[in-house]
């Protein structure tokens, strides 16, 4: 019975969570989020939390709207569509649970353990509890779940709590405020809520199939390669690794380089703005409502050098999944209202990020390394002036008005014989235009020569320093390896003798990579937070260790470890989905031979500390080099 009661209070949540999102996502949005929860308090005692993130001045408003939505579905309570969605929801989460029961990781049985083991939570195992799901769900009725409501939302035991910056001109509510303002939701009306016709399909127009006119298999992967009739190239690797996942990604060069400067932010929130505003004619309350139960996603995205679509879905929703991807090229839309809340969130973000002394500082160190690039502007005032809803839905458009020369990845558990007539369906019909294009050089070049920048803001005795190494360089995959595990070498002496040995650092960050496009460059950083009297001596000792690599090479212990690191690193990685993703997607983009997966444990084998050495001589080279310190404000 608690179990049964545990189903109905989380259907219940559910449901509220999803009117407060959906209320939060309308134009002038009452509030940035709101949520409610059950969870454990102290002992037996449960604690039922409500909240919202609200922007300056504007508590009374989300707090106002948190309780009438409350009020709401304590009085009318939900409706059935809703419920049907929430079941189909549930039921899919614990299907998803007990498909990928063999493959679960250690870490999660072991916390499974523990908790029964501290605090008496049975752990039955997910057959079990699938089939009580299975048992309760359709027994489940609309008023039970809403009488919910009547045990949550009490107005006794309740503890309101209210927290925000110390700001001129942000007063801060008394009790008597919030008070009045509890006293005030339950004198005003509101509506009633009301459910969108979802009757009508995703794709209201069928396609008209094209083609798979070239297939290669490399053997050697067990990839299959198939290019269509519109020339998309489209990889495939079947895997079981996971019994209810199927991963993708696309993409084609171009993305927002070929934009003029002076349409960098319609460009740069184009894919946000249009991804929230639906597809078809659904915009993205009603499309998430449509999929209920549905696992699939396909989320486009715009980088620099490409236009991206990325997602996931299980095996049993393929079809969705296609027809997302193909409503994403040829039926974007714009949703005023979902615009409006985004930009809301990103002029409260705008109001209060200069008080943070990180993004003071990162805004300086971006101004001075870039020399004030049109590209690379802070997320300020005249950002907010320059979005624009309409520039940036021409934009999208543009980038995905030509699927030709995309590249699709798909990873997972799926069979070829039933892909095939999906993506000659819902790919090969995708629009072609036979455009040549690629990426442009936007010429964002950093800096030249040795500089530095110093901020003072901030009353908190803390300090911030990166150190900035970059310069030209020739990609190759093998190289971007040395370096990166030259980066997971030096990190070790550096920990030793900045946080060790000095105990002056409260972490160490380093990083590094090389890129290929639009030119070779390579970038490593330095990064840590100490005390602002320990900077340049730290900032010292940091240059002796890469000194020390320089001329000295890694310690024989230390790259046998990572080393080994590595290869059972890469052990895990063969069996994983996310792995041949991303390998993949780096060989396709590069054009580098599937094999090279398979000849990674030689590489590493191969792998000597002269290369280390080299590497750091190469890649922590001072010509251009680039000093930033953060201290807290001089009171």
């Amino acid at each position: 019975s608690d179990y049964r009661q545990a189903i109905t209070e989380s259907l219940y949540s559910s449901m509220l969570n999803a009117r407060l999102r959906e209320r939060g996502e309308q134009k002038d949005p009452p509030y940035l989020r709101a949520s409610v929860q059950k969870s454990g308090f102290i002992g037996p005692l449960d604690m039922v939390s409500q909240s919202a993130s609200v922007g300056e001045g504007q508590f009374a408003k989300g707090l106002k709207a948190l309780l009438l939505e409350n009020k709401r579905a304590r009085i009318d309570g939900f409706t059935e569509a809703e419920l049907s969605r929430a079941k189909a929801n549930t039921i899919r989460r614990y299907e998803r649970s007990f498909r990928e029961r063999e493959q679960r990781r250690s870490s999660s049985h072991a916390g499974e353990l523990a908790s029964h083991f501290l605090e008496q939570e049975p752990v039955p195992g997910i057959e079990y509890e699938l089939n009580l799901v299975k048992q309760f769900l359709p027994t489940l009725t609309l008023d039970e779940v809403n009488h919910i409501a009547v045990d949550w939302m009490s107005d006794t035991n309740r503890v309101i709590l209210y927290s925000a910056p110390e700001k001129e001109g942000v007063p801060v509510p008394t009790e008597a405020d919030i008070l009045a303002v509890i006293q005030e939701s339950e004198a005003t009306p509101y509506e009633k809520y009301e459910e969108a016709d979802l009757s009508s399909p995703l794709v209201q127009n069928e396609p008209a199939p094209g083609k798979v006119v070239e297939e290669i298999y490399h053997e050697e992967v067990d990839v299959t390669e198939w290019k269509l009739s519109n020339d998309i190239r489209i990889i495939l690797k079947p895997t079981d690794f996971k019994n209810d996942q199927v991963l993708f990604s696309a993409y084609s060069p171009g993305g927002s380089s070929l934009v003029d400067n002076t349409q960098i932010v319609p460009a740069q929130m184009a894919d946000q703005a249009i991804s929230g505003s639906g597809v078809g004619s659904y915009d993205a309350l009603e499309l998430r409502k449509k999929l209920a139960g549905i696992r699939a996603q396909a989320r486009p995205s715009i980088s620099e050098l490409y236009e991206n679509l990325g997602g996931s879905a299980s095996p049993d929703d393929l079809e969705t999944l296609f027809q997302l991807i193909y409503l994403r090229f040829t039926e974007p839309r714009t949703d005023e209202d979902a615009y409006g809340a985004l930009v809301n969130q990103l002029q409260t973000y705008v109001a209060n990020r200069l008080n943070d002394p990180r993004q003071v500082f990162s805004d300086a160190v971006e101004k001075k390394l870039y020399q004030d690039h049109p590209r690379h502007q802070p997320l300020d005032d005249k950002f907010i002036e320059a979005l624009d809803l309409e520039e940036s839905f021409e934009i999208y458009k543009d980038r995905y008005a030509d699927a030709s020369d995309f590249t699709f990845l798909f990873v997972g558990s799926f069979d070829l014989i039933a892909m095939r007539p999906l993506v000659e369906k819902y790919l090969a019909s995708l629009p072609d235009l036979n455009r040549e294009e690629t990426w442009k050089d936007i010429m964002d070049d950093p800096i030249r020569g040795q500089h530095e920048v110093a901020v003072y803001k901030g009353v908190e005795p803390k300090s911030s320093v990166q150190l900035r190494f970059y310069g030209e360089a020739e990609w190759s995959y093998h190289q971007n390896y040395v370096l990166g595990t030259m980066i997971k070498l030096i990190e070790i002496p550096l920990r030793e003798a900045l946080r060790e040995d000095k105990g002056g650092v409260y972490g160490v960050g380093v990083s590094g990579g090389i890129s290929r496009y639009p030119k070779g460059t390579f970038g490593t950083s330095i990064g840590f937070g100490c005390d602002p009297d320990n900077v340049e001596e730290l900032i010292e000792a940091a240059k002796a260790v890469i000194y020390d690599m320089q001329t000295e090479g890694p310690k024989p212990d230390d790259l046998a470890a990572i080393k080994e690191q590595q290869l059972r690193r890469q052990e895990i990685d063969i069996k994983e989905n996310s792995f041949w993703m991303s390998a993949l997607g780096t060989y396709t983009r590069n054009d580098i031979d599937f094999n090279a997966v398979n000849l990674r444990d030689a590489r590493t084998e191969a792998l000597t500390a002269t290369m280390i050495q080299d590497a750091a001589i190469k890649y922590f080279d001072d010509t251009n080099y680039f000093e930033a310190k953060l201290y807290p404000e001089k009171l």
